[in-house]
């Protein structure tokens, strides 16, 4: 068997000049052709090949066919610009220490995955006129001695002289051992470590962090209405970012009525903005999901304006008749520092929302929550001890929450099925399909790293590339509740130096 030649056609797919697969084939069209690919690289049959990868989830396959260069029998990145690709070396070694066949396919993906987003931090910080390494090996080698660890460790990347090596490190399992759980949604105000005010009789849910925290929000308003009567909810708030950063692109967020395309009305509301179910948007516009369970759903523009009129606009949306807030993190990120001390910081989008709503809560005196769902997506390594010094308790999530969550997202078109994906193409988010994937785990089952189903454009991209396989524990059916002021005091304390 010998390596297809550049610019043929192979299975009905012309491959570019470099030797790569055209991203608009399609996986089913592919898989024979990929599955031989890695039968030669592995030195395997391809019967063993074959099984091992139907028996992977479709996100491992879209790595394979994104990354494998068919033109030589070497396992690469593909380089989309015309550089040396990525090699990695080691690996024939490090399969065949891997019991599993398909947790060495899985092994293979992930490590491919990985190269691709060190490498594009590494030309982005090349491209600000930062000393960025020019990564032409991933060294694997590593890797062999503890090869037992892979399902149960991720991969850590590290640039040396010659480019990258590979080492294990523990996935970001957050124990909540350390914290005090809850049975319940009812009653928050009696409970000691939440230091509310006042009950929570009229609650605003905020998505802070852009994206799909606004679904989360949502959800979260569903979930604590039903286990709280006499609970309102006055709006669910958007916080979305002006200039969209979900793909290279980058567009300008707009928001139109569908019979006038060319009114961007997020600029005649000034930046808050009441979703009505005719309107239309771009830049991953997802409010429009939510709009029938709600009477109320804002989208408001973050953007670079003076801290006193963001504060202004974030008040207004609010409203008057509210006495609580809760400000929804998806993953975790917000559980970085938020200062130039930190060695991981928050999200800038996070850290303004987090402050602003603060201030408001406190000229208010209105409670204010930070709720954290699917923790450990994206959460910084010193989240466990930020955690407990604020004090935070969990909720988990019962089999019926469960149901009613998993009935929600199937209602507004975001829980990743391939049906949902094609007719709302913009219904998608990490955490949101990692929460749901941590809803299947069986008790007593340990994490594991699930390739999640987003869609093939936004793991594709070049310069902006998410990362589809994602490390799923059992933490993720959990509800995290943290005192905002508390909270802050712990990422954001004052300093006087």
């Amino acid at each position: 068997m010998t390596p297809a030649a550049e610019g043929t056609d192979v299975s009905g797919a012309q491959l570019s000049n470099a030797g790569f697969l055209p991203y608009s084939s399609k996986l089913q069209d592919v898989a024979e052709l990929l599955i031989e690919h890695i039968a030669r690289l592995l030195g395997s049959s391809i019967d063993r090949v074959r099984h091992s990868y139907e028996s992977l989830e479709p996100g491992f396959h879209l790595v394979f066919k994104r990354e494998l260069c068919l033109k030589h029998d070497k396992l690469t990145l593909n380089d989309h610009k015309g550089k040396r690709p990525l090699q990695l070396i080691g690996h024939e070694k490090l399969v065949h220490a891997v019991a599993d066949p398909s947790d060495a396919l899985e092994i293979l993906a992930r490590l491919l995955e990985k190269g691709r987003v060190e490498a594009v931090k590494a030309a982005r910080r090349a491209e600000k006129g930062q000393h960025a390494t020019n990564p032409l090996v991933i060294d694997v080698s590593n890797l062999i001695t503890q090869a037992e660890l892979s399902s149960q460790h991720d991969i850590e990347l590290r640039f040396n002289d010659q480019g990258m090596a590979a080492s294990w490190k523990h996935p970001p399992n957050i124990s909540l051992e350390g914290l005090q759980e809850i049975t319940s949604l009812r009653d928050l105000h009696c409970h000691q470590n939440l230091a509310l005010k006042q009950p929570m009789e009229f609650c605003t849910f905020m998505g802070g962090g852009g994206g799909s925290d606004v679904i989360q929000a949502a959800a979260l308003a569903k979930l604590f209405t039903k286990a709280n009567r006499i609970m309102r909810v006055p709006a669910v708030i958007s916080i979305r970012a002006l200039l969209s950063k979900s793909t290279s692109a980058g567009e300008r967020r707009s928001v139109w009525h569908e019979d006038d395309p060319k009114c961007n009305l997020l600029e005649s509301s000034k930046g808050d903005l009441k979703i009505e179910l005719h309107h239309q948007g771009n830049a991953r516009f997802v409010e429009d999901a939510i709009v029938d369970d709600f009477d109320n759903v804002r989208l408001v523009v973050d953007d670079k304006s003076q801290d006193e009129q963001r504060r202004n606009r974030y008040e207004g949306a609010i409203g008057e008749n509210v006495d609580s807030i809760i400000v929804v993190d998806t993953g975790g990120d917000v559980l970085g520092g938020m200062d130039s001390h930190a060695s991981k910081k928050a999200p800038d989008q996070d850290r303004r929302t987090q402050l602003a709503t603060a201030q408001i809560a406190a000229a208010k005196n209105l409670n204010a929550i930070v709720a954290i769902a699917a923790v450990g997506v994206d959460a910084p390594p010193d989240a466990q001890r930020k955690l407990e010094a604020s004090d935070a308790v969990y909720y988990r999530f019962t089999e019926g929450d469960k149901k009613y969550l998993k009935e929600l997202y199937s209602k507004w078109h975001f829980n990743g099925t391939p049906e949902n994906l094609k007719q709302h193409p913009e219904h998608y988010g990490k955490t949101p399909f990692a929460m749901l994937a941590s809803f299947d785990l069986q008790p007593g089952q340990r994490g594991s790293f699930h390739a999640l189903p987003l869609p093939e454009s936004v793991i594709n991209d070049f310069d902006n590339p998410w990362a589809c396989i994602t490390w799923v524990a059992p933490e993720m059916s959990c509800l995290i509740l943290v005192n905002q002021a508390k909270l802050l005091s712990v990422i954001a304390p004052q300093r006087n130096d």
